[in-house]
């Protein structure tokens, strides 16, 4: 059944220009054609970091953040090593980034059964000194391709056989598509997801945000496909994933998006509005005890603009639930995106917070979002940072 409404919108929305409303937004679009070159052409620095890694198809493991961003990134990985390298003997793993800079990744350890001995490729994933010479000690070696920093860093360690490229202007996917890719443009499946994931702005794509919206709903968030089966290299979602990729449809995405944008747009609007303004560690917030991971984004834009309207503006919204599985309160902080540039850098804030709440989860980010983990004992709860500034 899904199959077939697919499609019935596919056919529907096929080689339609869901770009141009009038003559003048045609006219906008060709003026963008320089900055479209400039795109394709800002990636020196991958393209220089590519030709020094050796052996990318010996790969043996993949590991991915669970996000839209990490998602495509393991992807591209995959579509490179099975559909052009004809390989199937590799594994695809999901984890969580890690800011503790005083113990190894509670996640990499969990992993480390099947991290021994491999040729490791991590994207989308930020470490710590700690783990990262962890790491070294149990592959047989590890290559690098996240986008956490303020700016690129580029560490090469031929004998460690470790290779870490970090960048600061594009998404992981759009680095990790140059990595496999060097002398392919940019698809737009890539640039809708880059463009959304580091807020770019682009002026020669419209409705990134519908594009994501719909991508991470039947894929990256989706709890019904097995754990197994999400990643499966033969026969699983990547297969499926790939029909799409293929062929760039991006009007069935964006299509889709749309209406539903409009019905989270909606409900986040219904649940921001019991947010209320309160100190949070020397910030004015609109906070609000919330926690689901497909809405929060949405939720906490509509924090923002519920005190915007209100003339009693925050300087970001926070969000915050407990989760029994992880034996801790998640909580969130999202800046107005709407500003093109970060002001205050909730990431950095997200993992010293997340150091200080000393759970095994720490602290992560990127650009205008910053997520961490406290703890809920007498001497730390949620309260207590509301009510102290530590």
């Amino acid at each position: 059944m899904k199959n077939k409404f697919n499609k019935v919108i596919h056919d529907c929305v096929k080689n339609k220009d869901l770009f141009i409303e009038d003559q003048q937004e045609q006219q906008n679009l060709n003026s963008h054609k320089k900055e479209e070159e400039e795109y394709q052409a800002s990636f020196s620095n991958i393209l220089d970091f590519q030709k020094q890694v050796p052996q990318k198809d010996d790969i043996e493991v993949i590991i991915y953040n669970e996000n839209n961003d990490g998602f495509l990134s393991a992807f591209i990985a995959w579509e490179y090593l099975v559909v052009q390298k004809k390989k199937t003997q590799f594994k695809i793993m999901i984890t969580k980034p890690s800011s503790s800079k005083n113990e190894v990744s509670f996640y990499i350890k969990k992993m480390e059964a099947d991290l021994k001995g491999k040729k490791v490729l991590f994207v989308d994933l930020s470490y710590d000194e700690i783990t990262l010479n962890y790491l070294k000690e149990i592959c047989s070696s590890v290559i690098i391709i996240e986008d956490h920093k303020k700016e690129d860093q580029i560490t090469i360690e031929p004998k460690n056989n470790f290779y870490s490229y970090i960048g600061s202007h594009h998404g992981s996917c759009a680095y990790v598509w140059k990595f496999f890719n060097p002398e392919k443009p940019v698809p737009l499946m890539v640039i809708y997801t880059d463009s959304k994931d580091r807020s770019l702005q682009l002026g020669f794509i419209k409705y990134a945000n519908f594009f994501t919206q719909s991508i991470g709903f039947r894929y990256v968030h989706n709890k019904e496909i097995p754990r197994d089966k999400k990643v499966a290299v033969l026969g699983g979602t990547f297969e499926e994933f790939n029909e799409h990729f293929q062929v760039q449809d991006v009007n069935f995405w964006i299509f889709i998006g749309k209406y539903m944008s409009e019905v989270s747009s909606n409900e986040a609007g219904q649940i921001a509005a019991n947010a209320h303004i309160a100190n949070f560690q020397g910030y004015k917030v609109g906070v609000l005890n919330f926690d689901a991971p497909n809405l929060a984004k949405n939720v906490g834009r509509q924090i923002i603009q519920k005190f915007k309207r209100d003339n009693n503006p925050v300087d970001f919204a926070v969000t915050w639930g407990y989760q029994y599985t992880q034996k801790a309160y998640r909580v969130q902080m999202f800046e107005d995106e709407t500003t093109g540039q970060p002001k205050y850098n909730l990431p950095e804030l997200a993992q010293r917070l997340g150091r200080l709440g000393g759970t095994r989860h720490a602290g992560f980010g990127s650009r205008f979002i910053g997520t961490f983990f406290w703890p809920n004992d007498k001497n730390k709860n949620i309260w207590s940072l509301f009510e102290k500034k530590f």
